[in-house]
């Protein structure tokens, strides 16, 4: 399927991670700094500063071809009290259903997940749009609205024709013309009868006309044009598509489902928003989140199907003999530096496209960029780009009943999950893991338990999923979560509740504006579910 980064100015999903390591928004993946779950990761301005809205911006890019199958559209930014302050921010989201099919000659392989985009920019973030329309033709004519009494300035109803009479005529020719290039606002639509046949008229202020030409209408004029498109080309709106949909919903600040717009990877879904917060100031953001409810998700990551289709990567590990190619002798030589040899420095994998490869010896050979070396095939494993759990991809699973935000790092998909990790490569045991994979967990156990006494806590957790060591961030990016989501109960639940009851006993006037605050923003406050 096609995929799309979600901001331009990146080239693949590694470099936008790359950029995003260390920033405010990849602080917020898995785990929030106040120590509660957190499934999405934040776009800033500092970060993707062509997201914000102008007309000339970027814009946050629909990642894949879907559905929008829910969504919210505040008309203007929302507020909530904060003391004597009331805070801006918008509660805008919109939920694009997607589907994944690797091989379309088997469709049972595939996964059905969802793009969550939450707190983009709401409608008036746009201005006060009105659409535009360039005159085409060589020259175009002005009407008046028509003098006849009982003249319906609205226009033909939608499918009411028959005895339409004078009530319905077309607006009064001037016998004046606009030139072809003059740009016009549109401000109202209607259906008139013109030589007793419904046509399409426009009534229009115009903005500019082009130099020189005569015009029956100078800038700011006003009148009714034709609006058939072989007379005029209506201007694209900045206000992205699936926003005019739900605009002619007409259904502002609440939830909504059960529609579904098309959208295309690529297309603008939105602008981040603006955000004004207690006593830390105001910025531009929005959330950004992936998931699935698909039972599949098992078979998907252990590619059950053997798809073999997509760019494949190469796989190496560390401690493996480097080699470099003598052109000379056309044969590969051990690298070393003064007589020692030189093994590879890290576990890799690298998409196979930026890798040379060689035969020598009657065996393939291949170059790995971040080696600066050479690599024997013996050490080099092929790995399709379906082949998720091979490439890191790793399942974890929070068992019991959510309580209260706060208890996250508490839950056992992170406690129970390293623990066991932990006790294997202690322990030396094969069980349902390889030694290979033990030998792994021991060296991300090593990294992550910085106070070296055998045990992780909460701290030790925090700072390792929020390291900018290269090799745990390649980690965690993989890690795929079954966990319950903050966003499917209102801020009343005892979900929200113990964690505000919580807050209130420092923080009263935070925990006060948060209960505001979350119960405006949470997607599925209108107490439907989406499947």
């Amino acid at each position: 399927m096609k995929m799309v980064l979600p901001v331009d100015g990146y080239r693949s999903a590694r470099e936008l991670m790359e950029a995003m390591q260390g920033t405010q928004g990849d602080t917020y993946w898995l785990l929030k700094p106040g120590e509660y779950w957190h499934g999405g990761i934040h776009f800033y301005d500092g970060f993707a500063d062509n997201a914000v809205y102008n007309p000339e911006s970027h814009g946050l890019k629909c990642m894949t071809d879907g559905q929008v199958v829910a969504w919210r559209l505040n008309d203007a930014y929302q507020t909530a009290k904060y003391g004597t302050e009331s805070l801006k921010f918008s509660s805008t989201f919109v939920l694009v259903k997607s589907t994944c099919i690797p091989d379309n000659n088997k469709p049972e392989n595939a996964l059905e997940f969802y793009t969550l985009w939450m707190q983009i920019a709401p409608l008036s973030e746009y201005g006060a749009e009105s659409p535009t329309a360039t005159v085409t033709a060589s020259s175009l004519k002005v009407r008046e609205d028509n003098p006849a009494e009982g003249w319906v300035r609205a226009g033909l109803p939608d499918g009411n024709v028959a005895d339409a009479g004078r009530n319905y005529e077309a607006p009064l020719d001037t016998e004046t013309t606009l030139p072809r290039g003059s740009v016009v606002e549109i401000e109202e639509e209607a259906t008139f009868l013109l030589n007793n046949q419904p046509a399409p008229f426009m009534f229009v202020r115009v903005k500019s006309v082009p130099d020189g030409k005569e015009s029956g209408l100078a800038a700011g004029g006003s009148g009714w044009v034709s609006g058939l498109d072989k007379y005029v080309r209506r201007g694209a709106s900045s206000l992205p598509a699936w926003m005019q949909r739900a605009r002619e919903h007409g259904v502002f600040n609440q939830a909504v489902s059960g529609e579904s717009i098309e959208v295309k990877a690529g297309e603008v879904i939105g602008h981040l928003s603006y955000h004004e917060r207690p006593e830390a100031g105001s910025q531009y953001f929005c959330h950004l989140e992936v998931f699935s409810q698909d039972s599949r998700m098992g078979d998907f990551l252990a590619n059950k199907a053997g798809v073999t289709s997509g760019a494949a990567e190469l796989h190496t590990l560390a401690g493996k003999k480097l080699w470099k190619y003598n052109e000379e002798s056309a044969a590969f030589e051990v690298a070393g530096v003064g007589g020692a040899t030189l093994f590879s420095k890290a576990e890799r994998l690298t998409t196979e496209s930026e890798c040379q490869s060689k035969e020598s010896n009657g065996k393939t050979w291949y170059e790995i960029p971040a080696e600066s070396a050479w690599m024997s095939a013996d050490d080099v494993e092929k790995v399709s780009q379906f082949d998720l759990e091979k490439r890191g991809f790793i399942r974890l699973e929070q068992n019991e009943e959510p309580q209260s935000l706060f208890q996250t790092p508490e839950e056992g998909w992170l406690r129970q999950t390293f623990g066991r990790l932990e006790e294997l490569t202690r322990s030396d045991a094969d069980d349902t893991y390889s030694s290979g994979d033990a030998e792994s967990y021991k060296k991300l156990l090593q990294q992550m338990d910085m106070n070296q006494d055998g045990l992780i806590d909460t701290n030790e957790l925090w700072r390792y999923l929020h390291n900018n060591q290269a090799d745990i961030q390649y980690q965690v990016q993989r890690l795929v979560v079954k966990h319950h989501s903050e966003w499917l109960k209102d801020g009343m639940s005892a979900l929200w509740q113990a964690a505000l009851d919580e807050q209130e006993k420092s923080y009263p006037e935070l925990a006060l504006y948060n209960k505001e605050y979350v119960n405006m923003i949470l997607p599925a406050n209108s107490g439907h579910e989406t499947k």
